[in-house]
């Protein structure tokens, strides 16, 4: 039997992701939710500790180096999932303020509230979807979708009482 720790299943997923350039997302409880590799493959994780007062912090994906603080502000509250999205932005899950922010995907630097309303209650996690609309996981039962490119509400694409907190 192979037992792998969290640790040994990252570096074995990214020296993949680096072979074949691709986007990884890994889910983690408490210190971090979610990361996010990006084509140079430094990592891209969200914090929702008061030290970092809700940020996405960048690690080198080499060696697990801290690099700094990439993203925060604009209203940026609990944030949960992230990902980068078609034209390189970075989209990231406000759960506190029940709002999808969006971020340069170069800089860091904030560049507006993305989606919003619709019922989005304390939104957990996101993905672009192959028709190019972003979907998010509202906290509740719901999978709220998105206009890909403009972040208007479309509609409510799943809604189960089945699901608790859908996380992906």
């Amino acid at each position: 039997m192979l037992i792998r720790t969290a640790q040994q299943t990252m570096e074995a997923t990214m020296r993949i992701c680096r072979i074949k350039r691709c986007v990884v997302v890994f889910g983690f409880a408490a210190f971090a939710a979610f990361m996010v590799s990006q084509m140079d493959a430094d990592l891209f994780i969200s914090s929702q500790s008061s030290g970092t007062n809700g940020s996405v912090l960048r690690y080198r994906g080499t060696n697990g180096s801290f690099v700094g603080v990439f993203a925060s502000g604009g209203g940026l509250v609990d944030p949960l999932g992230l990902t980068f999205g078609p034209g390189g932005d970075l989209y990231v899950c406000s759960g506190g303020s029940d709002q999808v922010l969006r971020y340069d995907g170069r800089t860091g630097a904030f560049v507006s509230v993305f989606a919003s309303g619709g019922g989005l209650v304390a939104p957990i996690n996101l993905t672009f979807g192959p028709d190019g609309n972003l979907y998010v996981s509202s906290s509740y039962s719901k999978v709220m979708r998105y206009n890909g490119q403009t972040g208007a509400f479309i509609d409510i694409f799943i809604s189960d009482d089945r699901l608790a907190f859908p996380r992906g």
